[in-house]
């Protein structure tokens, strides 16, 4: 076994830790050695792989009790070419693409921690910044011991306060007081005492004891001395003398009653002092010591045995002087580090009881440790010395680290846990600071050291205070990195719109493309993306088309250039890529009877082999062209008949066995049957002999023909069809059925879409139509647009009075077709939201009864329609709301799950559940701003589908801004009425206008009026100041008060 595999199993979920792992990430490098031998024993028919039987058999044996739903899973996962057999070279190769993938999505999905550009605090120091530390103002405090007090486990020296101070102190002792955001606020001299100049004060090490108001100094004086520093105070109060060498660090904790104390020397002496109730007893026994400047041995503290004190000192612990200390108190120990080789860190464990004594472990490394800092959270220490690596320890095994961090070129001497957004910040001799992400050990920012103005000494002090996102560093200056910010309303699913969207029911997985050529892999269950990968090399291309193989196990995608690719799209693994006879673009491709078609801009279907067998060669074969202009749209009836449909509004149906096209549909030409138009010769060998010209219809600049990246569905429309003679010349054609005028359909109303006849429409009538409406021939004639989509009901039977083919044209109609030679339309509706002709439908979906219809558009707009049997009645609309900004781009029904998936053009993908209600509890973690991101949109938020929890709805933040009142009501599931506040506020608008024009006119009454001119003229000032009177037309408010009435009843 390589020891790259060991890499293998430390990939770990970045974007929710509570997430269950699953079981290819719980394999570790025992699992895959034990695994490899285990594939040689199972083998027992000798055929050089497992099958699924003999690979459920090894992973049970290795893994314990799993389901074998999961193992399933993995064997689908790693059996790509679906030959029913798993090899070890196989399955390793599936491992490393896989940690290749996952970790080239880590690092491309990252944004820097801090702004690049540091801003300096002026302050002028002759010696070099001690120690950067923050003070929490009281209130602040207080706050937090209730916290505790209630049963949480939070510590005060720990987290930190959004309000505050900090507190900078220099080799010579001078103190400053800045703001939270580093204004000035007092200057102390520390040294008080006459000296000589010689013998002045040099300072050591700082800490603060923040809820007992207190700050401890070490110099080189061999004594501790204790400050007040309550509000702007800074009084020496005592101090701690005849230290047995000079304290070289110091550290404080608290839970807001208990405290503990630690000092480290330059001999290599540990001394911790611990007190039950600090803010009552005090962190020392020192009562007989009160008044004047007390001075307090610390033999005597050491020596004395009482209830609320227990001291320890641990002797000689180090071979060199101590260089950084700290209690850990989830572990209860005190750890403390050194340069030095055999005591590198010293992990000392506390008593539980006053008998005990100390106990500890030695960590012992070449060279030392400088700096280590601890996350609870992961219960892992991290270590940074002389050596430029930054290690990862387990603290109950201290023989090895865990793993190590390479980046920096000279010595570490500062390492800061972020807790919260799981990073480590480490800080070189050099002034490199690097960002690394704790979870996926790699970095995730590098500010060099010329971006880092601090002179040319290293960086001595440094505070990162997580509150304020803020890296406060000094030498004998002082600068600040702030964190970098995104705004929610920027914050995209990807930077790009999506192409399609598609849902693997094998593996719970959504698949999306996005126009700049990556392919996301999310887990529906969490809404976390799981795998990304780019489809091509250097410069990306752009993805066009997606779909899978019969088996969902491969992921085929078609590009602008011509290139159509396979994929492992667990591992990114690019499996093969099928030859191109030219470089036009893709725009459809479908997996059927072992075969991919592909179409799109040659006008011409094209299907591949797909053997399983490693050929170098590929059957191929170009069917012949009966489309004028390009192909958009590509969709099966079963496995015998295939339809595609293209710009001009051809819709061809093709016998899949045989290659030939048998009938035709065209709106703007005819309700009925049309013969198929050759619009290529070719010869043998596919090469084009003769092109016809483009027949009636839109051409491409008419049609709008996609120059950019995204406006594919911004289609032409064609003028109103007053423009338009009509059509009869089809009706003569005795080979085809001859069709009874069908009135045309209407929604009535923008939100219900309960679709039915005008009012003035009589459908039982003989007579002409009236002159106010368009008669159906113009109606027909008037649709000479692009087919959008198209769609087969592949559950109802092949009847010619059946409608199995639902198509959507870019004037904002669905047309139902029967198909076969009697076949036809059967009629049309407006599926898009309201009645305007530039709002179509631009992507549709069913179930697997096709029982309910589930529609996108233009606007935004989601629709669930039910009900629509065979009949010529238009489907009821169950539910509409707006679930996006811009065109929706897919529309996808979760059977398992009841879910609807959707994805647009503003770069978001979206579930929703049939009720409306969008899907999503938790809150992400990848942005790392602790803010809530819109739940159920992948890459914003994670959730836990299925959950049994309640969940209350929520609206996206985008969509309650623009939002109307039916989408509110819908999103809210009718929760949150706020169609009940709108129609009180149309009411009393309504009644106020009625009054104003009641005044209006008593106030235009002739001089005759008892009421005098001036006394009018003050009550018209006073009505005018009423501003809601005059904003509205009295229309508008009977207008918008009938409306809410009627929204009011749906």
């Amino acid at each position: 076994m390589c020891s790259s595999h060991k890499h293998l199993m430390k990939i770990a979920d970045s974007s929710d830790q509570a997430h269950c792992k699953k079981v290819e990430d719980q394999i570790n490098f025992d699992h895959l050695q034990k695994l490899e031998w285990m594939f040689r024993e199972a083998d027992v028919d000798g055929g050089g792989g497992l099958d699924i039987i003999e690979f459920r058999r090894a992973m049970k044996k290795i893994m314990g009790n799993i389901s074998d739903e999961d193992i399933d899973v993995i064997f689908m996962k790693v059996d790509t070419n679906c030959d029913g057999s798993v090899d070890w070279e196989e399955y390793l190769n599936y491992m490393l693409c896989e940690y290749r993938g996952k970790e080239d999505m880590q690092k491309s999905k990252l944004f820097p921690e801090f702004v690049m550009n540091m801003k300096a605090v002026p302050v002028a120091h002759t010696e070099e910044i001690v120690k950067i530390q923050f003070f929490p103002n009281q209130s602040r405090m207080m706050d937090r011991k209730l916290k505790f007090k209630r049963g949480s486990n939070a510590s005060l020296s720990g987290g930190r306060s959004a309000a505050g101070r900090f507190l900078t102190v220099s080799r010579d002792g001078i103190l400053h007081y800045w703001s939270d955001s580093f204004n000035l606020l007092r200057t102390v001299h520390l040294d008080q005492r006459k000296r000589l100049h010689s013998l002045k004060l040099w300072v050591i090490d700082m800490v603060c004891l923040p809820n007992i108001n207190l700050m401890a100094v070490a110099s080189t004086e061999q004594d501790i001395e204790f400050f007040d520093i309550g509000g702007n105070k800074c009084d020496r109060l005592f101090s701690l003398v005849d230290l047995d060498g000079c304290a070289t660090a110091m550290d404080y904790w608290t839970d807001g009653y208990k405290g503990v104390f630690c000092v480290g020397d330059m001999k290599g002496n540990v001394l911790i002092f611990t007190s039950v109730n600090v803010t009552t007893n005090g962190l020392f026994n020192i009562r007989a010591y009160i008044g004047g400047l007390a001075r307090v041995p610390v033999q005597i503290l050491m020596k004395g045995k009482t209830d609320p004190y227990k001291n320890f000192t641990v002797s000689a612990l180090h071979e060199d002087w101590c260089q950084q200390i700290m209690f850990i108190p989830q572990l209860n120990l005190v750890a403390s580090c050194t340069p030095a080789d055999k005591t590198a860190m010293v992990l000392t464990s506390l008593p539980l009881h006053n008998v005990g004594k100390t106990q500890s472990a030695v960590i012992v490394l070449k060279k030392g440790i400088l700096c280590f800092d601890y996350s609870s959270e992961m219960n892992i220490l991290v270590t940074g010395g002389y050596d430029p690596l930054i290690r990862i320890w387990n603290p109950y095994v201290t023989s090895s680290p865990i793993t190590q961090l390479k980046g920096h070129t000279t010595a570490v001497t500062h390492i800061i846990v972020n807790k919260q957004r799981n990073t480590i910040v480490s800080i070189s001799r050099d002034k490199n600071i690097r960002i690394w992400d704790l979870l996926d050990h790699f970095c995730l920012q590098s500010i060099h050291g010329r971006n880092v103005p601090l002179g040319n000494a290293p960086i001595s002090a440094a505070c990162y205070h997580v509150a304020a996102n803020l890296l406060a560093c000094a030498t004998y200056m002082i600068g600040m990195f702030f964190g970098t910010e995104t705004s929610e309303a920027e914050i995209k699913t990807q930077e790009q719109p999506v192409c399609c969207v598609l849902y693997n029911k094998n593996f719970k997985q959504v698949v999306s493309g996005y126009y700049n050529g990556l392919i996301s892999v999310w887990d529906i269950m969490t809404g976390q993306k799981i795998m990304e990968f780019p489809t091509s090399q250097g410069k990306l291309v752009e993805i066009t088309a997606m779909t899978f193989d019969a088996p969902e196990r491969r992921l085929i995608t078609g590009l602008k250039n011509g290139t159509i690719k396979l994929w492992n799209f667990n591992s990114g693994a690019c499996l093969a890529v099928l030859p191109s006879v030219d470089r036009n673009e893709i725009s459809c491709v479908l997996y059927l009877n072992n075969k991919i078609f592909v179409s799109g801009w040659s006008r011409r279907v094209t299907w591949y082999l797909d053997t399983k067998e490693e050929e170098k060669v590929i059957e191929c074969k170009h069917w012949k062209s009966y489309h004028s202009d390009d192909v958009v749209a590509i969709d099966s009836y079963g496995n015998k008949l295939l339809v595609t449909s293209s710009c001009n509004g051809d819709i061809v149906l093709w016998n899949i066995n045989s290659g030939q096209a048998f009938c035709r549909f065209n709106a703007s030409q005819s309700p009925l049957v049309l013969l198929p138009k050759r619009e290529f010769l070719m010869s043998a060998d596919g090469t084009i002999l003769k092109e016809t010209p483009i027949k009636a219809g839109l051409s491409r600049e008419e049609v709008g023909k996609r120059s950019s990246s995204h406006s594919r569905t911004k289609l032409t429309l064609r003028p109103s069809s007053a423009n338009y003679p009509q059509r009869n010349s089809f009706l003569s054609s005795s080979s085809h059925k001859t069709l009874q005028p069908q009135p045309a359909w209407y929604a009535q109303g923008s939100h219900k879409n309960l679709l039915q006849e005008p009012d003035d429409v009589d459908i039982g009538a003989t007579g002409p139509p009236k002159a106010n409406m368009p008669t159906w021939q113009e109606e027909v004639g008037s649709s000479q647009v692009a087919v959008e989509k198209i769609l087969f009901l592949n559950s109802r039977e092949r009847d010619p009075n059946t409608a199995i083919l639902l198509t959507s044209c870019a004037d904002g109609y669905i047309y139902a077709w029967a198909v076969g030679s009697k076949g036809g339309m059967m009629g049309k509706f407006r599926g898009g939201h309201g009645n305007a002709r530039d709002t179509l439908v631009s992507a549709m979906s069913t179930d697997v009864n096709n029982l309910v219809l589930f529609t996108g558009d233009s606007l935004g707009y989601i629709a669930v329609q039910d009900g629509w049997v065979t009949s010529l009645v238009p489907p009821p609309c169950l539910s509409s709301w707006k679930g996006h900004l811009k065109n929706i781009v897919s529309v996808r029904y979760v059977e398992r799950f009841r879910a609807i998936l959707t994805s647009s053009q503003d770069g978001t993908i979206k579930l929703w559940m049939l009720s409306g209600r969008h899907v999503g509890t938790a809150v992400s973690r990848m942005f790392g701003h602790g803010g809530r991101k819109p739940r159920g949109t992948f890459g914003q938020a994670t959730w836990k589908l299925g959950s049994k929890q309640p969940v209350i709805a929520e609206v996206p933040e985008e969509i309650r801004r623009v939002g109307s009142l039916h989408t509110l009501k819908v999103l809210n599931e009718g929760r949150q009425p706020h169609w009940e506040s709108t129609r009180s506020i149309v009411q009393t608008l309504s009644l106020q206008k009625r009054e104003q024009s009641m005044l209006m006119d008593f106030l235009h009454m002739s001089t005759s009026s008892a009421v005098s001119g001036a006394g009018a003229g003050k009550m018209q000032d006073l009505i005018q100041k009423e501003t809601r009177m005059t904003q509205f037309s009295e229309d508008q408010i009977e207008a918008s008060f009938r409306k809410g009435e009627a929204n009011e009843g749906m």
